[in-house]
């Protein structure tokens, strides 16, 4: 019966799909399954459990050929398949079909021109210890030397508030430095703060480094970090992500991302990081997955010292210098490596924290829109019953200004938070603004409406 219900996918699909066979003549680094499997991703009402169980049942030209097929077809014929087919999903489907019909060769071009790849999560590439996770990926995106990821380096993934004091950069610094023989991998989420510290260590030790992006991988958050997005993949980094190129971060992304960081090492690192942050989120995470936590011990009168001494007060493991790194990733004999390394002064740290800080500051706002930006930030690092997002539109403005206290910002601030750029901002709101949902103000500040 399933052999017949085969046949008939091919013979329907034959109707409706472009040619493949052209099609892999001119993209020759590509089968049928890698293409159908961008395809689905792009489709944004699938799902992980949809993509996931999609990808088991189907792979190959099959894959390829059911995505052609008219969607309430796919559905009566092959819905054991999938989940469920809400009538959401067949609209969004049908719509990707009329765009890629049309659309194809220009979106592969894309990828290619942006030297982004992609893989399903049956890929013999696919990192095996993130496959492990609960709501393991089904597809990733990458830019860079995806070789890392099935490289022999002991992984770490290190996390930290964006406004780290210089005590817990100083020491990260130090303590990486320490362990530099040790060759790790460092895994963060190039945001400012902690992980841009531990990005910039790593390059400047000639360690590895792989960075976590929450939305598409041209869209890096915020967009100061560019440059060390760039100076990553230089040094033979890599970028990662499990949204497709196009796709901007929104608040209920952060926290996604935050699984993929701590899924990625067998221990995370946690440096600085308030109760109410995604510093805690992702430790949270690293419990519930196995991993092994650390913790910068910090002065208890710091801001950022709540979280790590709640993480110690439940057994967390004290991290002070590159041996306790060593104890952490479990490295036996790492005695002689981390005794012999000479780690950079005081002053020559102190002199690269204020390089990397300088690279990484906001563009000057107004202070109001400064204390925005932050507020808004921290709502979309901590993923509490507060943070609301629109789900009938899922627009990532609207949804910024919702989480605004004053519901209204300036287009440079919505520019940051969002990892747009100031005139797709400008544009996307000229639209809200036609239908009604912001109204402009003097000075390219936009109100929400209520």
């Amino acid at each position: 019966m399933l052999h017949l219900k085969f046949h008939a996918l091919e013979a329907v699909s034959r109707n409706y799909a472009p040619n493949l066979e052209s099609l892999l003549k001119d993209f020759p680094q590509l089968d049928a399954n890698a293409v159908a499997v961008l395809l689905w991703g792009h489709i944004p009402k699938l799902g992980l459990k949809r993509q996931k169980q999609l990808f088991q049942s189907f792979s190959g030209e099959l894959l390829w050929q059911l995505f052609w097929v008219p969607p309430q077809w796919g559905a009566e014929h092959f819905g054991e398949s999938f989940k469920s087919f809400p009538t959401t999903l067949l609209k969004a489907w049908e719509e990707k079909q009329v765009y890629f019909k049309e659309h194809l060769r220009t979106v592969l071009n894309h990828y290619q021109t942006q030297d982004v790849g992609w893989m399903g999560c049956h890929d013999d590439r696919f990192p095996e210890r993130l496959a492990q996770i609960h709501e393991s990926p089904a597809i990733l995106f990458f830019q860079g030397n995806v070789d890392l990821l099935q490289s022999e380096h002991p992984f770490l993934s290190v996390v930290g508030t964006r406004h780290a004091s210089d005590y817990a950069c100083e020491q990260l610094m130090r303590i990486l430095e320490e362990a530099v023989l040790l060759k790790p991998c460092i895994i963060s989420g190039l945001a400012m703060g902690i992980d841009a510290v531990a990005h910039q260590t790593a390059i400047n030790n000639q360690l590895p480094t792989i960075a976590v992006l929450a939305g598409g991988l041209d869209y890096v958050t915020p967009p100061c970090n560019e440059y060390l997005g760039r100076a990553i993949l230089e040094e033979n980094g890599l970028l990662l992500s499990e949204m497709p190129l196009g796709v901007p971060p929104i608040p209920k992304s952060f926290p996604r991302r935050n699984r993929l960081i701590v899924g990625l090492s067998p221990a995370l690192w946690v440096v600085e990081g308030s109760l109410l942050s995604g510093t805690m989120v992702s430790a949270r995470i690293a419990l519930e997955e196995s991993r092994d936590v650390g913790v910068l011990p910090m002065d208890i009168t710091r801001d950022g010292a709540a979280g790590p001494l709640k993480l110690l007060k439940e057994g967390a493991m004290p991290i002070s210098c590159g041996q306790d790194l060593a104890d952490l990733l479990g490295i036996v004999g790492a005695e002689k490596l981390v005794s012999t390394v000479k780690v950079l002064s005081e002053e020559k740290r102190s002199n690269l924290l204020d390089t990397i800080q300088r690279k990484t500051t906001v563009p000057q706002l107004p202070k109001v829109e400064v204390e925005a930006i932050e507020e808004i930030e921290e709502k979309i690092e901590n993923p509490s019953e507060e943070v609301e997002v629109d789900e009938a539109d899922d627009n990532v403005l609207l949804s910024i200004l919702k989480q605004s206290k004053a519901k209204e910002l300036h287009v440079d601030s919505m520019a940051l938070l969002s990892g747009m750029k100031p005139h797709d901002v400008l544009g996307e709101l000229s639209i809200l603004e036609i239908t009604g949902r912001v109204e402009r103000r003097s000075g390219n500040v936009f109100t929400l409406v209520v």
